[in-house]
C-alpha cells in the first residue's frame, strides 16, 4: 500500500483545477519545519495533528470543514 502523497497534494489539486479550502493554519504534512528534514504527517505537533484530523472531520466537529472546490475560469487562464 503507498502512502498519502501529502508532499505533492497541492501541486496534484492545482494540475486538476482545484483549490483545497478549510485547512487549518498549520504546515501541510511534508513541508519543512525550520532545518529539519520532513517526517510528513510526524512534523506536525500533537495540537497540529488534532487540527488536521478535525478539519477532516476524523474526530468531533469542526470550525474548518476541509473541501475542495473548482478554481474560477479566470484563476485557470494560463495553466
Amino acid at each position: 500500500m503507498s502512502q498519502f502523497p501529502w508532499k505533492s497534494l497541492l501541486s496534484i489539486l492545482a494540475k486538476h483545477g482545484f483549490i483545497l479550502r478549510g485547512y487549518p493554519d498549520i504546515l501541510m504534512p511534508g513541508e519543512v519545519r525550520g532545518n529539519n528534514k520532513t517526517k510528513g504527517i510526524g512534523d506536525l505537533f500533537s495540537t497540529e495533528q488534532v487540527d488536521l484530523a478535525t478539519s477532516l472531520e476524523l474526530m468531533g466537529r469542526t470550525d474548518f470543514p476541509l473541501r475542495l472546490s473548482r478554481a474560477p475560469n479566470d484563476l485557470l487562464d494560463g495553466m
